[in-house]
């Protein structure tokens, strides 16, 4: 709806971005495509085509006595009922390459392949629409023959293509890898497009049960029957339906598609209150549509499709024409209308202008189908926009406030709970380290075994302290790695030297020497969190151990603490890196939750990663650092 606004300020603009639109399509049309009549890998070294009306002639007689026109690889012919004849002369075959022949439009109704046999005849293999997916020699959407091994020697063969709709034919012969890549690039490209008709449709209805507008509902059958038409088209419906032939289903689909899309245009257009005579010229295009479809079905498919896609060209211009002669806004403003509208007239020079001879036919205007489609989304998005506009700012600003406001109480009752785990911790920290203290001074003499209790005290305070520091570091973003050279392992050692073990066995699985380019004060410091973490919450007289491994290219060195863990469940590795995280086990020992929660901000201030595996019972607490730029 912004965009149809800013057509309105005047009629200059929305003319210039139609101009620009169609030439886009223009140069779609007339560039984008191979006009050389040879293959893209070079395969083919030429292509002749031949008319056979009525499609009598056998594939020797044709090749014995018809007369091939040179074409491009890319042809297109429709709605006949001659069989058309293509002669292949095909360059010599790349040693162990298999190769597949593509013809397209994926529903081309009768595809036949001849090859010559070493006894002179020839060996004909069937595809196309009116064969059902599981019988045909490719299996994939699009259509094709997996060409039979024939040594590396040049060779002629022949496609014989007779169909009741559009004879488009895009062929190519290419190596068997090169063809599953093509459908994968086209199953991307497509996912986008039907995401986009879901989405349309999805939208659609949704928007009819919130407003009750009735053009929505037209708009939704409309474009349900086009996305399946286009789907048929595009080969998917005979994946889907791999036991039944699907040439009827796509011819109904096609002219259907055509009806509902006039229909619901004339529905649109009607809110504008078009010119009245030109509606009910409109509304007889759609009846003789009908009559089409009647027709296919019951007495001459080719003629019926014909009829079909005339009307639906002519409609694409008449309709454009309709909405210049609007004389009321509705869904969008009068200029927005008549821009939409126009470059939708505008779009049918994609497969028009090949058709007329002017420009050669390419795999754009091949599939240009798919233009309506893209053409109709934009349509429902800008009445989407209008409509929901109109009703729904009230309800997003106060949508947008309670957001805010609950965003704020998030962040306040966030902010409450670390206050008080902090209040928490520090006063059982403080609490106990001062009643070790005075007890250990309550007795005269001060003997060694309380001067130790209360040295241990003093630093389990200290560290505590110590901890809170660091975080505050850690929250004012105020880490500043200096780089220097450092050995790993003499940092590991002097990070261990500042523990007391307590008897703990300690093996060192460490090399003589692990050079680095890091910060050594923050490499010791989250060295040590991971030592101090082991000692304090491995099992009495259980071995800690320190490993240092080689570098590994992708991420450096990697140096791992591990211990048993205390006797119950494992600690929970989803919260050990946590700020203020305490097993429960574990709230009888001295400690902040925080040494963990430090290493990992100190560790990714290195550039490196910090986590911990548990595993039959062995917790391994690990580091990988490389070298700091």
């Amino acid at each position: 709806m912004l965009v149809g606004r800013r057509l309105a300020a005047g009629w200059p603009l929305w003319a210039i971005v139609c101009a620009c639109v169609a030439a886009v399509l223009l140069a779609l049309s007339l560039s984008l495509s191979p006009h050389a009549p040879r293959s893209q890998h070079g395969l083919i070294r030429s292509i002749g085509y031949f008319a056979d009306p009525g499609g009598q002639m056998t594939v020797a007689q044709v090749a014995r006595s018809a007369s091939f026109s040179a074409v491009a690889p890319i042809l297109t012919r429709g709605y006949s009922k001659d069989a058309h004849w293509l002669r292949l002369t095909l360059a010599p075959k790349p040693a162990e390459v298999p190769l597949i022949l593509t013809v397209g439009v994926p529903n081309l109704d009768r595809i036949s392949l001849f090859i010559p046999d070493p006894h002179g005849g020839w060996s004909e293999t069937r595809s196309g629409d009116r064969l059902a997916f599981r019988d045909r020699p490719w299996k994939s959407p699009l259509l094709g023959f997996v060409m039979p091994e024939s040594g590396t020697a040049a060779q002629t063969v022949y496609l014989r293509v007779q169909t009741s709709g559009t004879s488009a034919m895009l062929v190519d012969l290419v190596p068997e890898g090169e063809a599953y890549a093509r459908l994968f690039r086209m199953g991307v490209i497509q996912a986008l497009f039907y995401g986009l008709m879901i989405t349309a449709l999805a939208l659609s209805i949704g928007l009819y049960f919130y407003s009750g507008d009735t053009v929505l509902l037209w708009f939704a059958a409309s474009h349900l029957t086009y996305t399946l038409m286009t789907a048929s088209f595009s080969g998917y419906v005979s994946v889907a339906l791999p036991m039944l032939a699907t040439h009827g289903l796509t011819s109904v689909l096609t002219i259907g598609s055509g009806i509902l899309n006039t229909l619901f245009h004339l529905q649109l257009l009607r809110r504008f209150a078009p010119a009245r005579g030109m509606l009910l010229i409109g509304q007889a295009m759609a009846m003789i549509q009908i009559a089409s479809l009647l027709i296919n079905v019951f007495y001459d498919e080719t003629f019926g499709l014909g009829l079909s896609m005339l009307l639906s060209t002519f409609s694409m211009l008449f309709l454009a024409a309709l909405a210049f002669t609007a004389r009321t806004s509705a869904h969008l403003s009068l200029q927005g209308l008549r821009a939409v509208y126009t470059i939708y007239g505008l779009s049918i020079l994609i497969w028009l202008l090949p058709a007329a001879g002017i420009g050669i036919a390419g795999r754009y205007s091949i599939y240009a189908v798919q233009v309506q489609g893209l053409l109709n989304f934009v349509l429902v998005l800008s009445m989407l926009s209008f409509l929901a506009l109109r009703t729904r700012r009230a309800a997003e600003a106060a949508q947008a406030a309670v957001v805010a406001l609950n965003a704020e109480a998030e962040a306040q009752a966030q902010t409450a709970l670390a206050q008080r785990n902090l209040t928490w911790m520090l006063a059982h920290e403080v609490a106990t380290a001062l009643s070790i203290i005075r007890l250990a001074t309550a007795k005269e003499p001060l003997s060694a075994r309380n001067a130790t209790r209360i040295d241990r005290a003093i630093s389990s305070l200290d560290q505590v302290m110590q901890h809170c520091v660091e975080v505050g570091r850690i929250e004012s973003a105020r880490w500043k790695p200096t780089p220097a050279r450092c050995d790993l392992v003499a940092l590991a050692k002097d990070a261990l030297a500042q523990f007391d073990t307590q008897g703990r066995p300690v093996m060192l699985d460490l090399p003589p020497v692990a050079m680095i380019q890091s910060d050594p004060e923050l490499v010791r410091l989250a060295f040590a969190h991971l030592i101090d973490n082991a000692l304090k919450y491995a099992p009495a007289r259980a071995q800690v151990t320190l490993r240092l491994g080689p570098p590994v290219p992708a991420s450096g060195y990697r140096f791992a603490v591990e211990n048993p863990h205390m006797p119950g469940a494992a600690p929970d590795v989803s919260k050990v890196f946590n700020k203020f995280y305490r097993d429960d086990r574990v709230l009888g020992l001295s400690g902040s939750g925080l040494g963990l929660f430090i290493a990992r901000d100190v560790v990714g201030t290195l550039g490196g990663h910090v986590d911990m595996d548990v595993s039959n019972g062995i917790v391994t607490t690990w580091i990988t650092l490389g070298d700091l730029a």
